[in-house]
């Protein structure tokens, strides 16, 4: 039905270039950690909820989020 329009890597490449226009490239963001203050490098897109969601720089933080 598509005749392989979808599949080249012209249509890929466009389509690339339209999401990071929308949430921003994919790179490395030092953030801290809300718990014991440590430096941490979180690697997304800076427009997501993902990106707001990363507080902690471990699962041991996180689990112990309670002062």
């Amino acid at each position: 039905m598509n005749n392989g329009r979808y599949s080249t890597e012209q249509y890929k490449q466009k389509q690339a270039e339209k999401v990071d226009r929308l949430y921003g490239p994919v790179l490395q963001h030092e953030k801290t950690c809300e718990c014991c203050g440590a430096g941490f490098i979180f690697e997304g897109r800076i427009k997501t909820k993902e990106f707001s969601k990363a507080k902690y720089c471990s699962r041991s933080c996180a689990n112990n989020r309670q002062k």
